[in-house]
């Protein structure tokens, strides 16, 4: 039986284990493409929008943003798993509250890695795919004005118009990374990165301090609810229309109904939206430097912010239980048995769910030794809740 169980938790383990290879591959992936020269998208020698400075000491540097969109969220998400998971009042075996602790820990760095590594793949294959002129390209390029014709790949040749466009070859610029980089404006880097990782961390944040909009009746809750005020309020009709004939009254909800529903839920200590609001606040920061650095243009930043955002919230997601449903968990492992990958018509990476009535379990359904140890594992993990999450 022991031998069993060893080989099961050594199949699941070496499934993250895999899980953490492809996020690696992806960031490898990521930053080898930066090296392929992006595309010369032609511009105008007139245009406002690529004449202005350019700022050789940016105010967020790109160790910087590293640093404070992976590093900084990194330690702190181990150091929560480590002093705040699980709850310190409870009473559990220290090998248990252990275990609870590393995989929190692993998870919380899987989907911070994920996110970052996906959103700068992405980033980077746009930059190239694109090539969109900086708003200092005309800076980094210093045109040969004396020769614009041979340069000019539409519009009037001969004379500087803003209808005329010209190549890069243009440029005399003789420090080729300078002037490569001017063709990578969009998205913007900083601006979906520090999205990615901060707002993935802010999300963390919310769910580990249950930082959460009041909400009663959570349909997994396991606790009793009285019925709620609204649900015993009948059809509201029109005036004069009496149902079947019929003078009706209108059913006043109770004094109990009202009081249990309002005391469903409460709202947070204020004190505790400082945590996710400081990320927030920070990729912001970043994000804007780079405007008043002139290294993006305006709809560059939006792009990439929300391409943070959306890769932050998914990779959130795959890892962890939705902030107001969740009580602070991840989701737990994967089945041994499915710990790889399910076939067409399998629900899910749970072998094992949880029956919703103990007749279920006399009703002769199945449950081996590993099946009851894989539903163990989802309860103590926080997972015991209904799929379609």
């Amino acid at each position: 039986m022991s031998s069993q169980f060893r080989a099961a938790g050594s199949r699941v383990a070496l499934s993250y284990v895999l899980d953490w290879v492809v996020i690696i591959l992806i960031a490898i992936i990521a930053g080898t493409i930066t090296f392929i020269e992006p595309n010369h998208r032609p511009f105008s020698l007139v245009d406002p929008d690529i004449s202005f400075p350019y700022v050789e000491h940016q105010k967020v540097s790109t160790s910087v943003l590293f640093v404070v969109s992976l590093v900084a969220p990194a330690i702190i998400i181990a150091l929560v798993s480590l002093v705040f998971v699980p709850n310190p009042i409870a009473r559990e075996p220290k090998s248990q509250a252990w275990k609870r602790k590393l995989w929190e820990w692993n998870v919380g760095w899987m989907g911070l890695a994920l996110s970052c590594a996906i959103t700068v793949l992405f980033t980077n294959a746009l930059k190239l795919l694109v090539g969109r002129p900086r708003p200092d390209l005309l800076s980094r390029c210093d045109p040969n004005l004396s020769e614009i014709s041979s340069h000019v790949l539409g519009g009037i040749r001969d004379q500087i118009s803003e209808g005329t466009l010209v190549s890069s070859t243009i440029c005399l610029q003789i420090n080729h990374g300078i002037l490569k980089d001017g063709f990578q404006s969009f998205p913007s880097g900083h601006a979906s990165l520090t999205f990615a990782g901060l707002f993935y961390f802010a999300l963390y944040l919310c769910s580990k301090f249950a930082i959460k909009l009041p909400a009663p009746f959570p349909y997994f809750s396991t606790h009793n609810h009285a019925p709620s005020s609204v649900s015993s309020m009948p059809i509201p009709r029109g005036a004069g229309e009496p149902a079947n004939g019929e003078k009706t009254s209108r059913v006043m909800p109770s004094e109990t109904n009202i009081r249990s529903f309002r005391d469903e839920a409460a709202a947070p200590p204020i004190f505790l939206l400082i945590l996710p609001l400081i990320p927030i606040c920070v990729a912001t920061y970043i994000s804007s430097t780079r405007f008043s650095d002139f290294r993006h243009h305006g709809f560059d930043i939006i792009f990439g912010a929300i391409e943070g955002l959306i890769f932050s919230w998914g990779s959130f997601r795959i890892y962890h239980i939705p902030v107001t449903q969740g009580d602070g968990w991840a989701w737990g492992p994967r089945s041994a048995s499915r710990a790889f990958g399910v076939s067409i018509g399998t629900s899910g990476y749970v072998e094992n769910r949880l029956p919703k009535k103990s007749d279920d379990i006399e009703a002769g359904q199945p449950n081996t030794d590993m099946e009851t140890h894989s539903s163990k594992l989802n309860i103590e993990h926080g997972t015991a809740v209904q799929s379609g999450v």
